[in-house]
């Protein structure tokens, strides 16, 4: 089974999105990473629109699942009975006694952190 780890307060976050929006309505849940490079990539990925960073911190240690594997993954879907067919479908079957996650190495600039809404956020700015 996947273990917890902490992600410390103030930790840089990036979000990359293509959708128009005031960035101090940012809704989570959402994914993020720490790398602003896979940010980047998701904000260009051909979203309608112009595409955009946003970077965040954390205001709070946030313990979330550290997933190293597809078998990792697999043992947590399964455990908690969380659907992988979708982003919509793994929202809607995420334990809410969990945080998040943290799926190192997940792209290959960078890993990918999913942030559930019971985690407080603060929006630091849009990046060009």
């Amino acid at each position: 089974m996947p273990e917890l780890i902490t992600l410390p307060a103030g930790l840089t976050l990036y979000h990359g999105t293509g959708a128009e929006f005031d960035p101090e309505d940012l809704a989570l849940p959402a994914w993020f990473a720490p790398q602003e490079s896979v940010a980047r990539y998701f904000a260009r990925r051909g979203w309608s629109g112009p595409g955009r960073v946003l970077r965040v911190t954390l205001d709070t240690d946030t313990d979330v699942v550290l997933i190293r594997s597809a078998r990792d993954m697999a043992a947590f879907a399964e455990r908690y009975g969380v659907h992988l067919d979708s982003a919509e479908d793994i929202l809607d079957s995420f334990p809410r006694d969990i945080h998040g996650w943290k799926i190192e190495g997940n792209y290959p600039d960078g890993d990918d952190i999913l942030l559930m809404d019971s985690v407080p956020v603060t929006v630091r700015g849009v990046l060009d």
